[in-house]
C-alpha cells in the first residue's frame, strides 16, 4: 500500500469516526429535547414525577451522559477482546431472562423490567447486545465452514437467536423484542451464509402463517366490548385491523397518534406546541414520540429524523465494509440491523402500518436502558473503525521503515 493511498485511507476512517460521533450526538440531543417536549406537561401535573416538568428529561440526560462515557471508553478498547466474553455474555443474558420469573416487573401485560433492588433495567436491551456479540463470535469461529456446511451453520445461528427470543416471548411476553432478536439473527445469517433458498423458504412460511393468523382474526372481528376480554396481543392486532371501530378503546393510542401526525402538516405547529401530549396521546414520550415530532415539526421534522437515522446507518455500513476482519464486520452488522429494524417497526406503528408493539424509537424515545445500550453498541462500532485505522497505520510505518 502506497503512502499516499494509506494517508487517504486514514483520513477516510477518521472522517467516518467523526461523522458517527457527530450524528450520534445530534440524534441524542434532538431526542432529549423531544422527550422534554412530549413529557413536560404530564410530569408537571403528576405526583409520580414530583410535579417537575424536567423529571424525565433529567433522567434521560443523565443516562445519555453515562452512555456517552461508555461509548468513549469502548472506542479505545480492542474489540477483538470481546470474543473472550461472548459465551459469558450470551449465558448471562439468558440468566437475566430467567430472573424475570421471580424479579420481573409487569407493565401492560409484559415483564420487560428486571428489578434487583437498586438496579432496574430492560432485559431485552441487554439481550440484543449480548446476541450481537455471540453471533459475531460464532460466525468468526466457524467462518471456514460457512461455505461447506451452509445449512448446518444457518440452523446453528438461528438456534442461537431463537433461544433468547423464545424465552423473551414465553417468560417476558415481549413479542416485539422477540421479533427484533429473530430479525437480527435472520439478517446476519442471510448476509454471512449463502443459503438464499432456505432463507427465502422460511421467510415465505412465516409470512403465510402470520397472514393466516391475522385473517382468522379478521373474519371474526369482536365487538369493542368483547375485544376488551381478549389477550392483549390479539387486542393489538384487532385494533390495527379496524382502528376506527375501536377508536375509543383499543385503537385510541394509534388514532391519537395519527391525529398528531395529520395536524402537524408540512412544517408543524412549532416545537413545544403539541396538543396531543396534554394527556390525549398515551406514552407520548416513549413509543409514540415520532407522532409528537411530526405534530410539532411537521413532515419536515419526521423526514429529518429518518434522514438522520439513514446517515448514521450509512456511516455504520462504511465501518462494516472496511472492517479488518469478519468478527468486526459482523459486530457492526448486528448494530446496523438492530437500529434499522427497531426504527422501521416503530415508525410503522406510528403511521398505523403495523400493529402496536411497544418498541421504542432509537435515540428518541425515553428510556435509560435503551439509550445506554445503544451508545455502547456505537462505541463497539467506533472500536472496529479505530482498530482498522491503527492496523493500516502500522502497515504503513513498517513499509516505510523497511524502505
Amino acid at each position: 500500500m502506497s503512502r499516499k493511498r494509506t494517508k487517504k485511507l486514514l483520513q477516510y476512517v477518521e472522517r467516518t469516526d467523526f461523522q458517527i460521533w457527530a450524528i450520534t450526538l445530534v440524534l441524542c440531543c434532538f431526542g432529549a429535547v423531544m422527550v422534554y417536549s412530549a413529557s413536560s406537561y404530564i410530569c408537571a401535573n403528576s405526583k409520580d414525577y414530583n410535579y417537575d416538568s424536567f423529571y424525565l428529561f433529567r433522567k434521560q440526560y443523565l443516562f445519555m451522559i453515562l452512555g456517552f462515557a461508555g461509548m468513549w471508553v469502548l472506542q479505545y478498547i480492542n474489540y477483538n477482546i470481546l470474543k473472550i466474553f461472548a459465551w459469558a455474555a450470551y449465558l448471562f443474558s439468558l440468566l437475566c431472562i430467567l430472573l424475570l420469573i421471580p424479579f420481573g416487573v409487569e407493565v401492560k401485560g409484559a415483564k420487560r423490567w428486571l428489578n434487583l433492588g437498586p438496579i432496574s433495567f430492560q432485559v431485552a436491551e441487554l439481550v440484543k447486545l449480548c446476541l450481537i456479540l455471540f453471533l459475531a463470535y460464532l460466525v468468526n469461529k466457524y467462518y471456514r465452514r460457512l461455505e461447506s456446511e451452509r445449512v448446518k451453520m444457518t440452523w446453528m445461528l438461528w438456534g442461537a437467536g431463537a433461544l433468547p427470543a423464545g424465552l423473551l416471548l414465553v417468560i417476558s411476553n415481549d413479542l416485539s423484542s422477540s421479533v427484533v432478536v429473530l430479525g437480527m439473527t435472520f439478517l446476519i445469517s442471510l448476509v454471512c451464509i449463502r443459503t438464499g433458498k432456505l432463507h427465502g423458504s422460511v421467510f415465505a412460511v412465516v409470512v403465510i402463517l402470520a397472514a393466516l393468523y391475522i385473517w382468522s382474526i379478521a373474519i371474526n372481528m369482536p365487538t369493542p366490548e368483547e375485544a376488551e376480554t381478549l389477550p392483549f396481543r390479539i387486542r393489538r392486532i384487532v385494533a390495527w385491523l379496524d382502528t376506527e371501530r375501536y377508536a375509543s378503546g383499543l385503537g385510541y393510542q394509534v388514532i391519537q397518534g395519527l391525529y398528531a401526525i395529520g395536524s402537524g402538516g408540512i412544517l408543524g405547529k412549532g416545537l413545544g406546541s403539541s396538543s396531543q401530549k396534554y394527556g390525549f396521546l398515551p406514552e407520548a414520550q416513549n413509543d409514540m414520540i415520532f407522532s409528537v415530532i411530526c405534530e410539532e415539526l411537521g413532515l419536515v421534522g419526521g423526514v429529518t429524523v429518518i434522514l438522520f437515522m439513514i446517515y448514521l446507518l450509512y456511516a455504520i455500513y462504511k465501518v462494516t465494509w472496511n472492517a479488518e476482519n469478519i468478527y468486526g464486520s459482523v459486530l457492526c452488522m448486528g448494530v446496523f440491523f438492530h437500529i434499522s429494524l427497531q426504527t422501521v417497526i416503530n415508525i410503522a406503528v406510528n403511521i398505523d402500518a403495523f400493529p402496536n408493539t411497544g418498541l421504542t424509537l432509537p435515540f428518541f424515545s425515553y428510556g435509560g436502558t435503551s439509550i445506554c445500550f445503544l451508545l455502547i453498541e456505537i462505541g463497539i462500532v467506533l472500536s472496529v473503525s479505530r482498530y482498522h485505522m491503527i492496523k493500516s497505520a502500522g502497515r504503513l510505518y513498517r513499509k516505510l521503515k523497511k524502505n
